[in-house]
């Protein structure tokens, strides 16, 4: 079960470092993050698992099945808008009579915004739209006893 758990925490703190690093490894001339906290319940984690796969798994039988909860977990949306900004440019040259003159002109150039969105759907509303009926009251009884199991942090975090 601490396995699961670990695995999960791996997929969101690869989000984080992809969010963290967006605007190095992205070029873009303006960005705007709207980003919802990297969090879940792994009590919540735990028990969809135990309801998905009927109490008994293996980390490498739930694989598939922590990445479909965590693509449904967070939805993660880049919109790029294209904006056609101008800029004065001056040129200064010389006819044929010495005389100096100088033109300035607006030279249009693109201009992109990205904005970046995450949502954090929460763990806990996912049930309802990956299980039947059977799944979801298995899930609740897992949900109300917490699996009898102890706390999950002070297994996985060294206190």
């Amino acid at each position: 079960m601490l396995a699961a758990e670990v695995a999960y925490c791996a997929l969101e703190d690869d989000l984080q470092h992809y969010l963290d690093t967006y605007e190095s490894t992205h070029d873009y001339d303006e960005y705007h993050f709207d980003l919802d906290e990297i969090e879940h319940d792994p009590y919540v984690l735990l028990s969809l698992l135990c309801a998905l796969h009927e109490g008994q798994w293996t980390i490498g039988e739930v694989q598939g099945t922590l990445q479909m909860l965590f693509d449904r977990q967070y939805i993660l949306t880049e919109d790029v808008v294209v904006e056609t900004r101008y800029r004065t440019e001056t040129d200064t040259w010389t006819d044929e009579d010495g005389n100096s003159h100088t033109d300035t002109y607006q030279v249009p150039y693109d201009y992109y915004i990205c904005t970046v969105t995450l949502e954090n759907f929460d763990l806990s509303h996912v049930p309802v739209y990956v299980m039947g009926e059977d799944q979801l009251s298995r899930y609740a009884i897992y949900m109300a006893t917490l699996g009898n199991r102890p706390p999950i942090c002070s297994q996985i975090l060294p206190m």
